[in-house]
């Protein structure tokens, strides 16, 4: 269990006399990271954006001779921390060296926050080091801070290599907070379901048990012995109590069946509340299938996907009405010796998780599935492997990503092994702790569009199959259309499995946004409650750039910021058009950060129901159904130039329109 560690408390050490000029602290804090940030051995990267808070990712990559990585830049910024203490009102130093664990997380709050989640927040490992220090400026803090560590990595080939990476950050204007530290931060297991090492044979057990003592309830009915019922049914309470599997929807029904003795009327309030308690415990242990139309909001992104194409998704599955036919899984193997537990999440949708137990490495379990769901299995220690659930028994191994027993999970496990050979090389171009951020876009860029091609040939590979699907799934938003063209057919095995619905839904919203097709006009409203055709901002001689974005994919308006300032006064016309429904904070949020471009918001089908902004005619124009941020851009005379095109990539873009100064 990691413990709260205070390394120095300036403000209760240091006297007011030593504290008097922080202004010198803060000038000499912003002189070393400029000198930092300058340095040629190390590659850097602003990775977050926000009012008053900068962030920075430094790497440090040599071939690993066995020798620690010195780096004289990265001592001299630390030798800063140490030397400006004497300005500061607090300091908090670590080193992983020092004989005691580091506190979890430490994290910065948002004062003027408009769009709640505005946070800064450092999370430590046992190897990590890290320095904060806060100087009181106009009694508003100043905290300046510094998270780093040194890792060993191999490449595909097996060659070593040594890194130092971490983060500088700083917080000013007053604007920010510092929370308490948080004494713990660990990967966990919250809201799983635990599974016994045989669901199904235990279930069957319980089945038996409860048909046994119901029999008992029944006959002690019929010979008015109300002391036995109540022994009978304080029996039935320990029985589900002591109950540690899971159950199918299929299996609580068949219990439910057995159970019926138990409804018969009764006038002893204490014996009905503990029947039903007993048959509530029962039902916490079920699983209950999805059904019906299932909506799911999560964030695109993987190791492969550049930041800048992150997108915010929100996906719609129908899972039918229907019992969907299922398979026994039964799963044993082997995982990280120090791994308590091993998780198994279902996905596409997700749906709650299930632990099991290790023991000495080991795992084991059996249990029921929808046929063909395809699920990840992972331990403590971040193995990882996705199967596909069928009634074949498998033997895993997470530690070498290698499956035995099924034909097509062995498929699919050496598909696997191939793209995690590329993902080994991550690390020599981004740092991937807590996200990733790209320190060497052209090596990341290379390594991503190979890792892109593989998974596409994955797709056609496997068309007689849900690996496919799975690969589809995700990465269908960073996909074209004409990627997608071949590989979208009716008549594919896969094409109906449940992971491919937003595939679907996003590929037909393509196909309304593709290059050359004409530009179809739709109203919104604007910030000042006026009625807005898009036909005032394309045509007249002007191109024009429409964005539809929401907060979870705010970070696009970076981007847009830049390209005013470098488009202004030129014939480019910005629209934004959000499909946030609360008109009071999208309003604040676009006055507060100064975004002069013109907004739209919307028109909800229906005022009581937020989501029905989905449906708008301004969004159902252009296929805009799964992912947030969308660009569309359109030439002078109302044609699609390009879409799908973000940061760096989309001024780019821009650049080769050769935009002209606007006439007056």
């Amino acid at each position: 269990m990691k413990q709260l560690l205070t390394m120095i408390a300036a403000a209760l050490l240091f006297c007011p006399g030593l504290t008097a000029q922080p202004q010198k602290g803060v000038k000499a804090m912003d002189k070393a990271i400029g000198a930092f940030l300058r340095s040629k051995e190390v590659l850097t990267k602003s990775v977050r954006w926000s009012h008053s808070m900068e962030d920075y990712h430094f790497k440090y990559t040599v071939a690993d001779n066995g020798e620690p990585v010195r780096q004289t830049d990265v001592q001299r910024l630390v030798d800063a921390f140490t030397k400006n203490v004497e300005y500061a009102s607090a300091v908090y130093f670590h080193d992983h060296t020092d004989n005691v664990q580091p506190f979890g997380s430490v994290s910065f709050e948002r004062s003027d926050n408009f769009f709640s989640g505005i946070t800064g927040t450092y999370r430590l490992g046992d190897d990590n080091n890290l320095r904060i220090i806060n100087f009181p400026v106009d009694k508003n803090p100043t905290s300046y801070g510094m998270l780093w560590y040194e890792r060993t990595f191999t490449d595909r080939y097996g060659m070593p290599f040594r890194t130092v990476e971490g983060e500088i950050f700083k917080f000013y204007d007053g604007i920010w907070k510092m929370n308490a530290f948080h004494p713990v931060y660990e990967k966990g297991h919250g809201g799983t379901i635990s599974v016994s090492k045989d669901d199904y044979v235990i279930s069957e057990t319980l089945l038996e048990q409860v048909r046994y003592l119901a029999n008992m309830y029944a006959e002690s009915l019929i010979m008015s012995d109300e002391q036995a019922c109540d022994a009978v049914a304080y029996s039935l309470q320990s029985l589900c109590n002591l109950f540690e599997g899971h159950l199918s929807s299929q299996q609580f029904q068949n219990l439910s069946e057995v159970m019926k003795p138990f409804d018969a009327p009764c006038n002893n309030p204490e014996r009905v509340s503990i029947i039903k308690k007993s048959v509530g415990k029962l039902r916490s242990r079920t699983e209950h299938p999805l059904r019906g139309v299932v909506m799911s909001q999560t964030t695109g992104s993987g190791h492969f996907i550049s930041p800048d194409m992150e997108r915010s998704l929100r996906t719609r599955y129908d899972m039918g009405l229907d019992d969907r036919p299922q398979v026994h899984v039964a799963l044993t193997g082997c995982g990280s010796a120090t791994s308590r537990v091993v998780t198994i999440a279902r996905k596409f949708p997700h749906q709650k998780p299930y632990s099991v137990g290790m023991d000495n490495g080991r795992f084991a379990c059996s249990s029921l599935f929808d046929k063909d769901q395809l699920l990840t299995v992972s331990d403590d220690a971040g193995h990882e492997m996705v199967i596909i659930a069928d009634s074949v028994p498998m033997e895993i191994d997470l530690l070498s990503g290698t499956l035995t027993g099924s034909h097509q999970n062995e498929r699919f496990a050496e598909c696997q092994r191939r793209l995690k050979a590329l993902e080994l090389e991550i690390r020599k171009y981004a740092i991937v702790d807590n996200g990733i951020s790209v320190m060497d876009e052209q090596g990341y860029n290379r390594l991503a569009a190979e890792a892109h091609d593989l998974q596409l040939q994955f797709v056609r590979e496997n068309q007689d199959c849900p690996i496919a699907a799975w690969y589809l799934a995700n990465n269908y938003y960073a996909m074209t259309f004409d990627e997608l063209l071949p590989l979208m057919k009716r008549e594919n095995a896969f094409a109906d499995h449940v992971a491919m619905q937003p595939v679907w839904q996003f590929y037909e919203g393509l196909q309304k946004r593709q290059t050359g097709r004409s530009f179809t006009d739709a109203s919104a409203t604007d910030t000042a409650g006026v009625s807005r055709q898009l036909s005032e901002f394309v045509g007249h001689g002007d191109y024009m750039l429409l964005c539809y974005w929401n907060r979870d994919s705010r970070e696009i308006m970076r981007t847009l910021k830049d390209l005013r300032k470098t488009c202004e006064g030129k014939n480019l016309n910005i629209v934004c058009v959000t499909l946030d429904h609360n008109l009071d904070e999208w309003k604040k949020y676009v006055r507060k950060r100064d975004l002069r471009f013109m907004h739209l918001m919307a028109s909800p089908g229906r005022p009581d129901h937020p989501d029905s902004i989905w449906h708008s005619a301004i969004v159902k124009a252009y296929g805009v159904a799964v992912a947030l941020p969308e660009t569309i851009l359109f030439d002078p005379d109302g044609r699609i130039v390009a879409s799908g095109i973000f940061g760096d990539a989309l001024k780019r873009q821009i650049e080769r329109l050769g935009l002209q100064e606007r006439k007056n």
